[in-house]
């Protein structure tokens, strides 16, 4: 998918572990851009990978808010154009890259992630929610802006 230039970010189990809380999962979520042209490269992808006359079309691809399962657990892909409570453009500028083996891989971005786990409100998202808070990377401390200088007004000469 990075060959083809797909435009994706890992979500679920794999988003929980890429912010530092791993869990057992039994598939990969990947949520994909729905546009005609990720859909496109998209498939060409999936056919690279093997799954050849079995890739979903890429008129489906396109289309918002679908799940295609790919393979069969614990191996199975799977493939969304929606999510709960996140738009992917939402997603997408969230994206934080992790470390998974050798290979570095964009996940939905940690309050992105949050929003999507808490919209879908499944006793194991909830889970996830529940780890994630009580595991919450440390504030920075927040800084205060020294107060701009105010110019000083020349009077006029006329």
């Amino acid at each position: 998918m990075i060959a083809r230039r797909v435009r994706f970010v890992l979500v679920g189990g794999h988003a929980v572990a890429g912010h530092g809380e791993p869990r057992l999962t039994e598939d990969l979520d990947v949520f994909v851009e729905p546009t005609v042209v990720n859909a496109r490269r998209l498939r060409e992808a999936l056919v690279d990978f093997g799954f050849g006359a079995v890739a979903p079309a890429v008129e489906e691809l396109a289309r918002p808010d679908r799940i295609f399962m790919l393979g069969r657990k614990p191996w199975r892909i799977d493939v969304l154009t929606g999510i709960d409570g996140v738009s992917f453009r939402t997603a997408w500028a969230s994206r934080v890259e992790a470390r998974f083996e050798a290979a570095p891989l964009y996940v939905i971005g940690r309050a992105a992630l949050l929003a999507n786990k808490l919209a879908a409100g499944r006793p194991k998202d909830l889970l996830d929610v529940a780890m994630l808070e009580a595991h919450a990377p440390p504030r920075s401390p927040a800084r205060k802006r020294a107060p701009a200088k105010r110019k000083r007004r020349r009077p006029r000469t006329q």
